[in-house]
């Protein structure tokens, strides 16, 4: 059984590309365009990792990051930060959320 990879971006271009490269490696990839749809998709299927964006409508990759891993049930599954943000105080909040 193949890692299942959840690529959460609101740009479709950069869901395409990260999902392409992905999937070519053998991974199964599943799409999300923002925080809010990422925990939705994360409470109805088993994902072995999440890959957040962090510019994003409804709900951004801090909130969505802050409220995984304060799930009990969810908490467990690595998030990876893919974002063009490359501030030093955006990085240090990611990594104090927990991904």
């Amino acid at each position: 059984m193949s890692t299942k990879i959840l690529v959460t971006d609101d740009s479709k271009m950069n869901r395409m590309i990260a999902g392409g490269i992905l999937e070519k490696a053998g991974y199964q990839v599943v799409f999300a365009e923002d925080g809010a749809e990422a925990i939705s998709v994360l409470k109805a299927d088993k994902i072995d990792v999440v890959l957040m964006d962090i510019q994003m409508p409804v709900m951004d990759g801090f909130e969505a990051t802050k409220a995984i891993k304060n799930d009990e049930t969810l908490k467990h599954i690595p998030i990876i930060i893919v974002t063009a943000v490359s501030d030093k105080e955006s990085l240090k909040n990611a990594l104090a959320i927990g991904a």
